[in-house]
């Protein structure tokens, strides 16, 4: 089904795309079980292998030369899509992992590589307003967070003197992206009508996610 309308399937490789694209969907839900679960390696592993099997999809999807009515999920773009988002999914999970196991200067590397992921996705296609400032606010966050462990990494240190002048200017640009994110999530709840309850609902939690951080803050701004 595609929004409600049944897509016949005339060409086998569209089929292969559409058997691929549920074993993406199910490895995606196992990530989501072992991520509550607190199993992060076989979280990590699952969403990759998730990633990998969306964009095996999309090959197959390409590749397809009699079937013409393609809908939306299985075309190919969307598939690409697919795979790109779950790869940030998979090292978000990583990056979580690394941050609650206080491996901070690891972490700090994960989060800023995904803020690059973040805004890779942005450019790839042009997105609806929702999915636009949403991916606006997030690599701003996570190079908020990257910037902040980052900071912290070089507090913690006993292997090199602490630069105090570069943890200062490194907590003002974790303070400087925080606040972007907060006001792109706070300009999505008031000025955004076509969230959905869900998607409502996840904006304020990322809100009161980034408010908490702040409240630590105690920064000037950078010029």
């Amino acid at each position: 089904l595609e929004n409600n309308r049944e897509i016949q399937i005339k060409d086998l490789m569209f089929e292969c795309a559409r058997t691929l694209w549920v074993m993406a969907r199910a490895y995606s839900q196992i990530s989501e079980k072992f991520e509550e679960d607190e199993k992060w390696e076989d979280a990590i592993i699952a969403m990759v292998e998730c990633s990998k099997i969306f964009k095996t999809s999309a090959y197959f999807s390409a590749a397809s030369v009699n079937q013409y009515d393609l809908g939306i999920t299985l075309s190919s773009e969307n598939l690409e899509l697919n795979s790109e988002e779950t790869r940030i999914l998979a090292q978000s999970i990583a990056a979580l992992k690394e941050e609650s196991s206080n491996n901070t200067y690891f972490a700090s590397k994960l989060y800023a590589g995904l803020s690059s992921l973040s805004k890779r996705l942005f450019y790839l296609k042009k997105h609806e307003e929702k999915k636009k400032q949403q991916l606006r606010a997030q690599f701003h966050f996570d190079m908020g967070k990257a910037c902040q462990l980052k900071a912290q990494a070089s507090l913690e240190s006993s292997i090199t003197n602490i630069n105090k002048d570069k943890v200062m200017k490194l907590q003002q640009k974790a303070n400087f992206y925080f606040l972007k994110s907060e006001e792109i999530w706070n300009e999505m709840v008031s000025g955004l009508s076509e969230l959905s309850k869900e998607e409502r609902s996840s904006v304020e939690q990322n809100l009161s996610i980034v408010k908490e951080i702040l409240k630590d803050q105690n920064l000037e701004l950078l010029d």
